[in-house]
């Protein structure tokens, strides 16, 4: 799952008259959704900014991308219409208002869903066979550096984490090599290399800070974005960077206030 940030979204706190357990699980919801929603706007913005218009270079893929610049249109209202949904959820003035809230909820996480399945799956069969076809290493190399470097290293420390429980060893492996060569010689790939460090670290059980870097150093990011971070490979780095957010779970809800269960669950192992 996501992380649970209570009340990070814009709406701020819940000011339902609900019960306790009601309140902390709309809250959460909220929080997930949140988080759900700024890594499909950084993936969305990826694509329409700098994969969409290097196809769209091509001679050969003219207008190949114009019908997936509308899929995010219609997907980004898709999360406004959620958005409303919670924040009325959390100013529910009672349980049976809460109830009615959390079906309406449960629906449009269904829709969010689907429409991102189906826009993941076009993408995965259609587009980036493109990129291998009539891209060379280099131009890859390049479109994925210019994505790590604009996403942010605040992002890219939450992200990364969270996508790779999906992943084989051999996997992750992989996506931290590509990701690496990507940002090689960078404050970032330093930093990148003492949050593994700690990592493993912790992992052992180790307590206090680690030789290359203490935990308090290593979980601060350095500043990115920039011509640093536009060179690299893409592999596992490139699907991470333009394509995990749109494999995000929706939220899910809670039957303590109604609606007896979950919502949609996305793509993604919850």
């Amino acid at each position: 799952q996501p992380p649970a940030q209570a009340g990070s979204g814009g709406g701020g706190g819940c000011s339902c008259a609900l019960p306790r357990a009601c309140t902390s699980a709309v809250l959460q919801v909220d929080g997930r959704f949140q988080f759900l929603w700024g890594i499909y706007r950084a993936h969305s913005r990826s694509e329409d900014e700098i994969v969409f218009p290097a196809l769209e270079s091509k001679k050969a893929l003219r207008n190949v991308s114009h019908a997936y610049t509308l899929d995010h249109q219609q997907e980004e209202q898709l999360f406004v219409d959620l958005n409303d949904l919670i924040t009325q959820l959390k100013q529910s003035p009672n349980v049976a208002a809460a109830r009615r809230l959390t079906l309406d909820v449960r629906r449009s996480c269904a829709a969010v869903r689907a429409s991102l399945e189906t826009h993941v799956r076009s993408e995965e069969s259609e587009l980036w066979p493109l990129f291998s076809e009539h891209f060379s290493v280099e131009e890859q190399q390049y479109l994925v550096g210019v994505i790590i470097g604009r996403t942010g290293a605040q992002v890219l420390q939450t992200l990364l984490p969270w996508i790779s429980e999906s992943f084989t060893d051999d996997e992750k492996e992989a996506m931290m090599d590509s990701i690496r060569s990507v940002a090689r010689n960078t404050m970032f790939d330093q930093w990148l290399g003492a949050v593994q460090v700690q990592k493993r670290a912790s992992s052992l059980g180790a307590a206090g800070p680690s030789a290359e870097g203490s935990p308090k150093e290593a979980a601060q990011p350095p500043e990115c974005g920039g011509s640093d971070h536009a060179a690299g490979s893409k592999g596992a780095a490139g699907r991470g960077a333009a394509a995990a957010g749109a494999a995000a779970p929706p939220p899910s809800g809670s039957s303590q206030c109604g609606g007896g269960g979950k919502g949609g669950k996305g793509g993604g192992d919850q």
